[in-house]
């Protein structure tokens, strides 16, 4: 036993704290399937794909993956060119391409894209070969588009033959044929829309006289337009951002304090407006200032990989994308994070592996890491003081506060210390164990009962020792009790400890100790409010253990778990069990069996957590530590939103050909752009579907299962697998249905996603049996004359 004085590391270690942003930022880009990483336009379809145009092809995202659609030399069906401006969707759920050489329409039933025509004047229709700004789907019946050679092209009633509108000057005296128009603003309160016109200024153009005509000459290049919430006018120009009244036709001044060039507009869902420019990022407005503000990162976390930032676009669910040059893709989810993710700001990786915490009187935080030493977190001055130096190891593995407030810290090839902060001293402990006549510096943990007794567990084949206050020193407590990897007291004084393959029982007073096999190591043990005893295990699961009747029930994987290692369990105030696991945190709903799953993508420090690294605070917050730092939450406050089970049938092959481009004759039935019934030879019956459900938030824990009535005896669950393959089905009729888990952890209710038909071969139709009956019906009659005739 040894004494050192802390009084020096007070003026040592301090450092901040970096919180996580709220809301989660994405990215994608080549990396991740995207053909190019320089993207200049978005769009999400009725469907809920979203569509990416780059510089080298479409793209189509679904959550997960890309599917890439680009230029085929001397393929007609493929895309016509690979340089995208504009992707539009319109009301009979087409697909728009508008790019470096004219407007090709995306054919979701056959995959394939056609080119549109235009007619000028009454001059012999032609393919529309230009380059194309702009397109907007105003109405049900009207796509507009603004090209660069010839200016506005409408297409009207479904028709892929545009007609091309003049521009009208000094007073419809004169009609321009050749023009380029940039940006277009549907106003439908005053049925027109907004064209600007490069030289020339704002014009509008009326759905009811189909003339184009200036309303406002402007020298600036306007890039984009937005309607504003007052009915006046955005103007993303190449100097900045100018507000115009259309009713007066004044101009503001520019909201920018630099010259910028602005890309893109949005007005969002909140009424705030977001501005994308080509070199200076990302910006928001202040309306009541009139200025537009960066808004480049968030919390310190970049908002795009490029300050040039040419698309933006607001999805269904409020999540806002950003499409850059070479930067690729970012997205801005809509859903806040519920997890601080809080790291120690230091260059050494082992300073953010935490092993341990402890809270102290003054509700301040003891944090141990594994390899970097303790460190004391004053949450109210957001400040550090490290113990690293002062202690018998840097390897933290357990900490907790006794009585009178000092601190007791396990640790790995150091034995136990405790810290007297009144005197600042450091007291160093061994455990020494009598039969082995050795002593064992492994310390897996500290623990203090009901009665205030200090426990301290070695591992590496070490034993159970209990804190001497007579003696100043830990002393054996039983030598049959070894390698405890956790240990508690049970409502009824009990304690329970467990190792890699024994439940222990012991009776403290009598010393009496039972055991119960068990096949993985037990890593915790909580005996929750209703007195269960839960036990969290390594590669083995939850597992709800009858004291009574010494057996158990267990949870894995197949029930919903993120990982069959569970490495710290606690209990929240309606009586949910929190874990932390290999795999994210987990919340477990006791009444309905069903576990809520949650990755880094909701703000958690990593997905793998750590052994001992978990406590409930005076406070009510939760916090669980891991490879990169500690989360910290309240976990009443995550509560569950709104999910719609968008099921689709991605893509369907047969014979290992795509149905859609290949055998699209088989197709049946057709619903909203959708396959939904498939008839097949009897000899094409290898089928591969692939499935997703859309969710651009939570993709990564939504789980899936299959089932092909009339073939599948069972479900068949796949976890996040998205891709179900059958051969040589027989005759017959047959539904393909899916289901998704829930935020929740149950199932949604299963989706019919295609019904598939396998035709007989032709002597086993219908009509081939007619012909059999007609052939034996035939004999038959033959052998009945012939005997008739022959008995004459």
């Amino acid at each position: 036993m040894r004494y050192f004085v802390l009084h020096l590391l007070f003026l040592i270690g301090f450092s901040s704290v970096s919180f996580a942003q709220d809301n989660p930022i994405k990215f994608l880009d080549i990396s991740d399937g995207l053909s190019n990483n320089s993207v200049t336009t978005i769009f999400q379809d009725s469907d809920g794909y979203l569509w990416f145009g780059t510089y080298d092809g479409l793209n189509r995202y679904d959550g997960y993956n890309f599917k890439v659609f680009r230029n085929r030399i001397n393929d007609k069906k493929s895309l016509l060119f690979n340089t995208i401006y504009s992707i539009e969707g319109d009301s009979r759920k087409n697909i728009w391409v508008g790019g470096a050489n004219g407007v090709c329409v995306y054919n979701k039933t056959n995959a394939t894209f056609n080119p549109v025509q235009f007619s000028l004047g009454n001059s012999k229709q032609k393919v529309l070969k230009d380059i194309i700004h702009q397109m907007r789907s105003v109405s049900d019946n009207l796509v507009l588009v603004a090209s660069q050679n010839l200016g506005l092209i409408t297409f009207e009633n479904g028709s892929f033959v545009g007609k091309h509108i003049p521009l009208n000057l000094l007073e419809n005296k004169i009609a321009v044929n050749n023009y380029d128009a940039i940006a277009l603003q549907d106003d439908k309160k005053k049925a027109n829309c907004w064209v600007y016109v490069r030289n020339v200024g704002v014009c509008s153009y009326s759905y009811s006289s189909k003339r184009l005509k200036v309303v406002f000459p402007l020298s600036k290049e306007v890039k984009a337009m937005k309607l504003s919430s007052d009915e006046n006018l955005w103007l993303g120009t190449d100097e900045g951002l100018f507000l115009f009244n259309t009713k007066s036709g004044l101009l503001s001044d520019n909201y920018f304090s630099i010259k910028c060039s602005v890309t893109d507009i949005l007005l969002d869902k909140k009424r705030e407006i977001w501005i994308t420019t080509d070199g200076c990022g990302i910006f928001k407005v202040d309306a009541i200032n009139k200025k537009a503000i960066a808004y480049n990162t968030i919390n310190d976390n970049q908002l795009a990989k490029s300050n040039s930032v040419w698309s933006l676009y607001e999805d269904k669910s409020g999540n806002k994308w950003f499409g850059s040059l070479r930067g690729g893709i970012s997205m801005l989810s809509s859903t806040p994070k519920y997890f601080k993710s809080i790291r120690y700001n230091a260059k050494n990786s082992a300073e953010n592996f935490i092993l341990s915490f402890c809270e102290d009187e003054k509700n301040n935080l003891w944090v141990g890491t594994d390899g970097a030493g303790l460190k004391y977190w004053n949450r109210k001055n957001n400040t550090y003081v490290n113990y690293g130096i002062a202690l018998s190891s840097t390897f933290i593995t357990g900490i907790v506060r006794d009585n009178n407030n000092d601190i007791w810290v396990s640790t790995w090839a150091g034995g136990v210390n405790r810290i007297n902060k009144k005197n600042n001293t450091v007291t160093r402990f061994s455990c020494y164990n009598p039969y082995t006549k050795q002593v064992e510096k492994n310390i897996w943990f500290v623990y203090k009962d009901s009665k205030a007794n200090i426990w301290a567990s070695a591992t590496n084949e070490g034993s159970l020792y209990i804190y001497d206050r007579d003696k100043n020193s830990f002393v054996l407590f039983d030598n049959t009790i070894n390698n405890l990897q956790c240990l508690i007291e049970t409502s009824d004084g009990k304690l329970w400890g467990a190792n890699y393959s024994t439940l222990f029982s012991i009776e403290k007073n009598t010393r009496k100790v039972n055991k119960k096999a068990f096949g993985n190591p037990i890593r915790c043990i909580h005996e929750d409010k209703d007195k269960n005893l839960w036990l969290g295990t390594q590669e083995g699961g939850l597992v709800l253990f009858d004291r009574k009747t010494s057996t158990f029930k267990r949870f894995t994987t197949d029930d919903g778990l993120p990982s069959n290692t569970v490495l710290r369990l606690l209990e929240d105030k309606e009586g949910n069990l929190w874990m932390s696991t290999y795999n994210g945190i987990c919340r477990f709903d006791k009444k309905m069996k069903t576990f809520r799953n949650f990755s880094v993508n909701d703000g958690l420090q990593s997905n793998q957590f750590s052994f001992n690294a978990g406590i409930k605070l005076s406070t009510g917050e939760f916090l669980f530590g891991g490879i990169n730092g500690f989360n910290i939450f309240f976990p009443e406050a995550i509560k569950g939103f709104n999910q719609e089970n968008n099921l689709l049938l991605t893509d369907f092959y047969v014979n290992n050909q795509p149905i859609e481009e290949n055998k699209n004759d088989v197709v049946s039935e057709w619903k909203l752009g959708k396959i939904k019934e498939v008839s097949l030879p009897y000899d094409q019956t290898t089928l591969s579907l692939e499935f997703v459900a859309l969710d651009y938030n939570n993709a990564d824990k939504i789980n899936y299962a299959y089932y092909l009535e009339g073939w599948d005896e069972q479900w068949n669950y796949v976890g996040q697998a998205r891709k179900a393959n059958y051969a040589r089905l027989t005759e017959g009729k047959y539904t393909f249905k899916v289901r998704t888990t829930n935020f929740k952890g149950g199932w949604n209710k299963e989706i019919s996603l295609v019904t598939i038909e396998i035709l007989p071969p032709w002597y086993r139709t219908w009509w081939a049996y007619t012909l059999y009956l007609l052939a034996l019906a035939g004999i038959l009659f033959a052998y009945l004359e012939y005997h008739k005739i022959k008995k004459n």
